[in-house]
This record gives C-alpha cells, sequence and structure tokens, in this order.
C-alpha cells in the first residue's frame, strides 16, 4: 500500500481553498487546485463538529475512503477535503455513496 501525500501547512490549506475549483455536497466540501504536482491531500473537521473524539473519527473515516480510492485517482494536483456537520452522524456507507459521486463530479477517478 502506498503511502498518502499529505498537506500538512496552513498556508497550503489556504491557498488551496483560495485559488482551488470547489465542490460542496452534503457532507464534505472539496476544493481541488491542479497544480501539476503529484496528488496531495488535505483534511478540515473543524471545532463545529464537535468534540475531538468525533472529529479524529470523521477524518480517519475520510483518509480511509481516500485509501479505498487511491488507485482510481488520476494525477490532478492537491485536494483539501473540508468535513461538514451531517457528515458526524453519517454511517460510513453514506459517505462513501457521497465520496464516489463528488470525485466523479470533479472527475478525480478514471471512468472505466
Amino acid at each position: 500500500m502506498s503511502r498518502l501525500s499529505v498537506i500538512k501547512k496552513s498556508g497550503d490549506f489556504s491557498l488551496i481553498i483560495k485559488n482551488g475549483h470547489g465542490i460542496s455536497g452534503p457532507f464534505f466540501i472539496f476544493y481541488l487546485k491542479n497544480d501539476g504536482g503529484e496528488n496531495r491531500f488535505g483534511i478540515c473537521a473543524g471545532k463545529k463538529l464537535g468534540c475531538a473524539v468525533l472529529r479524529n473519527r470523521i477524518k480517519r473515516r475520510i483518509r480511509e475512503l481516500i485509501r479505498h480510492y487511491l488507485p482510481e485517482f488520476v494525477l490532478f494536483g492537491s485536494l483539501v477535503i473540508v468535513a461538514r456537520k451531517p457528515a458526524a452522524e453519517a454511517g460510513f456507507d453514506e459517505l462513501r455513496k457521497a465520496f464516489h459521486g463528488m470525485s466523479l463530479k470533479l472527475g478525480l477517478l478514471k471512468t472505466a
């Protein structure tokens, strides 16, 4: 299994959110910036979602979704995923369907 390239710097998050293309769904907001480099991922779960345990659970689920779809991703650049409040109450299958649909809509996945 290959290791995920993670966005960690606050400035990188701000740059991608400000200059990237965004799409929103019921559980996530995706910000995509095609910078021509390797695929990098960042996950945001703000304090409005709940306690630290809940925020970390949401981030673990999103990381697992990324790992699941990693072989199907095309080269796109940087992606920041912001979790929304309904993601806290949603089941994993609901999150998977929403993630897959939004990824297809943005053209992140191979369609074959």
